[in-house]
């Protein structure tokens, strides 16, 4: 059975393509989908099986379409069950030069640790520098991820959620999601390449030169993720907490925390603030690199999150977007207009401010979803 049958074949096009089955207490869809569990704002961590396209204008809006079997069941009014099966992997689209990102930091610190242990032999800089150089230009690649392969029925994700409405005024879900992740990250035994990279050395040291080829190899790990969400009210005051722990096949855990609320003035003026808590644990590269006294490559990450939109004419509004990093200084901001031209013609205009300060981290989120760029865009529905 071959659920990459397409592979190779552009349907981005086709953002959802997909049947619809009615019975009595059960929906069937199939085909290409979206399915949107989470209920924060923009950054939903338990939004697992639609990836994300980083290229686009709204980053953390547009997601891809995925090819899946989804079935959703009324227990009751207030209970119901959802059951998606996956057909494909399909990665996060990744802005040209990124996708191998994860690999090239790896590289990078091998060629500190190699110009340290040259000079400690050699007592040279300059041939410490270059012999470094030489190794990791001639001996040593970063391969280009590949996406998980779904070739039989055992290896196809799946997600499953439960939701129960109306619980003393709020809506309760749990979810659970088993696939591959959508980031690529080193898949390779990094013991196993810095021990190469010796050998490399020794060779060096000797010949001038070495033959041997190291392969820093990327992929997505699988993955198991366990998601709750609530959103309610209090008074005139939307709220709401969503949160999600995943652990891969390599143990490493990270829990994405986000609660925030809505309010909307008499003017019409819609406000939102929210908080958003990513943790790592058992980090396999900041273990590995800690053994080689290097800091850390990934970190835990806080940001505050404001949105802020106000009609005008009625059917325009202005609306401005602002997250701002708590543990390195650093921000975004994205105003835009809307214009509404027909009933179902839309133009938009709007620009995006990114203030990269510092940053302690390659992997930070942020700089992900924040390119700097003005953009027009017409939007024709039907």
């Amino acid at each position: 059975m071959d659920f990459n049958g397409y592979k190779g074949v552009d349907y981005d096009y086709l953002r959802e393509a997909y049947f619809d089955l009615y019975l009595e207490n059960t929906d069937i869809r199939a085909g290409r989908q979206l399915v949107n569990w989470g209920t924060a704002y923009e950054l939903n961590p338990i939004d697992l099986v639609n990836p994300l396209d980083l290229t686009t204008t709204d980053p953390l809006e547009f997601e891809r379409g995925v090819a899946a079997l989804k079935a959703k069941y009324y227990y009751d009014f207030n209970t119901i069950f959802t059951g998606v099966m996956i057909g494909e992997h399909r990665p996060a689209t990744l802005p040209v030069g990124m996708e191998n990102m994860a690999g090239q930091m790896i590289q990078g610190v091998a060629y500190e640790n190699l110009v340290e242990n040259i000079y400690q032999q050699t007592g040279n800089l300059d041939n410490a520098e270059s012999m470094a150089g030489a190794i990791i230009n001639n001996n040593c690649t970063v391969s280009s991820p590949i996406a998980g392969e779904i070739d039989s029925v055992e290896d196809v994700e799946i997600a499953l959620k439960a939701m129960w409405r109306n619980i003393n005024g709020y809506d309760i879900s749990l979810s659970y999601f088993h696939g591959y992740q959508d980031m690529p990250t080193v898949v390779s035994n990094l013991g196993e390449v810095y021990a190469a990279l010796d050998e490399v050395t020794e060779k060096y040291m000797v010949n001038g030169t070495s033959d041997k080829e190291i392969e820093i190899e990327l992929g997505y790990k699988q993955t198991d993720s366990f998601g709750f969400n609530v959103i309610g009210s209090i008074k005139d005051v939307g709220v709401w907490t969503e949160m999600n722990y995943a652990q891969n096949a390599d143990e490493e855990e990270k829990i994405d925390l986000v609660f925030g609320g809505d309010y909307t003035f008499e003017n019409g003026f819609y406000t939102v603030v929210q908080y958003f808590h990513r943790e790592y644990k058992d980090n396999l590269i900041n273990n590995f690199l800690a053994a080689y006294s290097e800091g850390e490559l990934i970190h835990n990450q806080n940001f505050l999150i404001l949105h802020g939109e106000i009609p005008f004419k009625q059917i325009h509004n202005w609306q401005a977007n602002f997250i701002y990093d708590l543990d390195n200084d650093n921000y975004m901001l994205n105003p835009e207009v809307n214009y509404s031209l027909t009933n179902n013609i839309n133009f938009d205009i709007g620009t995006i401010i990114y203030n990269e300060k510092n940053s302690t981290s390659g992997f930070d989120l942020l700089p992900l979803l924040s390119e700097e760029k003005s953009y027009i865009q017409f939007t024709y529905s039907f």
